[in-house]
This record gives C-alpha cells, sequence and structure tokens, in this order.
C-alpha cells in the first residue's frame, strides 16, 4: 500500500498540545494500529528508533492515544464482522462455528463494545436413562479454597 494511499489518523488536536505527542510517535502509532506493521517496522517508517518508540509507548499519553487508535479501529471492523457471522450461520458447514455466530449475532451492542461474557460457571449432565436426562448447574461454593 503506497504511503500516499493512507489516511493519517486525526486526534483531537486539543489533547495532542496539552499533552505534546511528537508526530513521529504518532505517525508510527497510526502505522502500527491502522496498517499492521511491527513495532520496529513502524518505528522506521516513521523515522525514529525502535527503542524511542518503546519508551514513548510507556508514557501514559501515547498509551491513551494507542487505546483510542486501538478502538477506532475496533469498531470500525464490527459492521464487516456482523455480516461474516450472519455469512458464518446462513453457510457454515461446521456446527459449532454456526452456534458460535448464532451467539455473537445475539449478544447486544453494549456486550460486544464492552467484551461482556456471561458468568462462568459448571454445567453437569447426567444421563441415567436414554430417555431421561438430568442437568445441573452451578459454579464453585465460595467457602471452597
Amino acid at each position: 500500500m503506497s504511503e500516499s494511499a493512507l489516511t493519517p489518523y486525526e486526534p483531537d488536536r486539543e489533547i495532542q498540545r496539552r499533552h505534546r505527542i511528537d508526530h513521529r510517535t504518532e505517525r508510527a502509532l497510526y502505522f502500527m494500529v491502522f496498517v499492521g506493521m511491527t513495532r520496529p517496522e513502524a518505528a522506521a517508517k516513521a523515522g525514529i528508533t525502535d527503542n524511542g518508540l518503546y519508551k514513548a509507548l510507556r508514557k501514559p499519553d501515547v498509551k491513551r492515544l494507542h487505546a483510542a487508535m486501538c478502538e477506532d479501529l475496533r469498531l470500525s471492523q464490527m459492521p464487516r464482522n456482523l455480516h461474516v457471522a450472519m455469512d458464518i450461520r446462513d453457510n457454515g458447514s461446521n456446527e459449532m462455528a454456526r452456534i458460535a455466530s448464532i451467539k455473537y449475532l445475539s449478544q447486544s451492542h453494549e456486550q460486544l463494545s464492552t467484551g461482556q461474557a456471561t458468568a462462568p460457571g459448571v454445567v453437569i449432565n447426567v444421563l441415567e436413562d436414554k430417555t431421561k436426562d438430568i442437568t445441573i448447574s452451578g459454579g464453585p461454593d465460595k467457602d471452597e479454597p
């Protein structure tokens, strides 16, 4: 992909002024998040050393910008993920993948965006008879270590 084809990420300039994130660091983050380069590749492309980018990634302001960029990328991929899940649900040959896509599609937007999962627990199916199914569900007791 040519560099001219890349659209630069436009963070809030007020945040950038207050926190003084170097434009080369911002550019390296863009290459890591949106282009998919490794840290050394992104640092070289942005004109800084890998160690310089490593140190910059330890700063809270840079971490915050990196997290914001990752969130933007994740949110921009959400519609495509839904279409892929619908395609797997409708056309998939693997039953477990079809079931997983149905579960994914059944989640609300809040669950998808926060990454909430169902509460863990234990389910034991004990088959006494071929006609009778007993299900015991629950988690570990709180007083057990």
